[in-house]
């Protein structure tokens, strides 16, 4: 399921920007992002690919089943599912426009 929580047309009154002010919007919208938790995976010079999340356990998760004599299986998937990894696709069209797309 992918969500676009920025995305503007192009109109009349829009012009395109130059190379380094498309790269300057993306660097602003890349910091803020790395600002609340996100991680760089890959960036070119118009696009950034973020991730967030955190990597689970599975040896403490199986640990904790054998000590719980299983009742942990029921806390293990939801436990999993909570700390995948989300990822957000930030890209500057050249009008200047940044958009997120968010998964």
């Amino acid at each position: 399921m992918s969500e676009t929580a920025e995305t503007t047309a192009p109109t009349a009154a829009d012009r395109e920007v130059t190379t380094e002010e498309r790269k300057s919007s993306l660097a602003r919208a890349v910091a803020t992002e790395v600002r609340g938790g996100w991680h760089v995976q890959s960036q070119t010079d118009f696009q950034a690919v973020l991730v967030k999340g955190k990597r689970t356990s599975h040896g403490l998760h199986l640990f904790l089943s054998f000590v719980t004599v299983g009742i942990w299986l029921i806390v293990w998937p939801v436990v999993w599912f909570l700390n995948r990894d989300q990822h957000r696709v930030i890209d500057v069209d050249p009008y200047g426009h940044v958009n997120v797309q968010k998964s």
